[in-house]
């Protein structure tokens, strides 16, 4: 039987996409923008550029991470040249780069940690940063080495998004002083057809005067809404790196 990281009477939204106590076959992966989209690209910020700074502002503001530039007249397209944009956009493909085994496994009554390994060249397998997070069922934070990650947002995500249409939550750390500023993110929720689980870890670390970045990682974790029982690294994952 499996089971899921809440119960009744707790305000949990992890268990909604996520069962506990069963490894899971997944991939980080990355969205690869067909090359038919550069030209379009390149004379869009090339025609940014030239606006000044009040012109820029409203612009920016307009456009929304992950997505394609919405239609604007100062991008320097005709809506004939937006739409073959558009199109190349949606060449878009998601591709699998590191394999990954992920289990969410129960500490205690309502803590719930991470363990992701991926596997080396030779065959070990290795874990990830991510495992240093756990999750509080009972409060719906998660936790890491740098505090808390509250719920700031619901997500809601359309097929032109760089990762196709899904739903779900981010949580959040933010953390700033006078000589540096992190922020620490954390995304979980199924695709429209739910037949995937999207993770997505993110820290940024930069300098508070200047803003110049001093650490980025970003993982994006893909995992199946439902997994086979049979698969050969799934059983090396059980007997090697999963609480064996």
């Amino acid at each position: 039987m499996v089971s899921l990281a809440y119960s009744a009477d707790e305000k949990s939204i992890i268990g909604e996409y996520l069962p506990a106590q069963v490894p899971l076959k997944g991939a980080i992966v990355e969205c690869i923008i067909d090359q038919s989209l550069n030209p379009f690209h390149q004379k869009i910020v090339k025609n940014i550029a030239k606006l000044n700074k009040e012109e820029q502002i409203p612009l920016l503001k307009q456009m929304d991470k992950g997505y394609p530039f919405p239609y604007d007249e100062h991008l320097g397209l005709t809506k004939e040249e937006y739409q073959q944009y558009l199109v190349a956009w949606n060449k878009k493909k998601i591709v699998e780069r590191i394999p990954v085994i992920f289990e969410l496994r129960n500490e205690s009554d309502h803590i719930w940690k991470i363990v992701t390994v991926s596997p080396t060249k030779t065959g070990d397998l290795t874990p990830l940063p991510m495992s240093a997070c756990t999750y509080d069922s009972q409060r719906n934070v998660w936790i890491t080495p740098n505090g808390e990650l509250k719920l700031v947002e619901n997500l809601n995500y359309d097929t032109s998004h760089l990762f196709g249409a899904w739903i779900g939550q981010r949580w959040e750390l933010e953390k700033k002083d006078s000589m540096s500023q992190m922020r620490e993110s954390i995304s979980l929720g199924m695709t429209q057809d739910k037949q995937f689980v999207y993770m997505i870890y993110n820290l940024l670390e930069f300098v508070t005067s200047t803003g110049r970045p001093t650490l980025g990682e970003t993982f994006v974790l893909r995992l199946p809404a439902k997994t086979s029982k049979k698969d050969p690294l799934l059983e090396k994952a059980k007997k090697n790196a999963i609480g064996k």
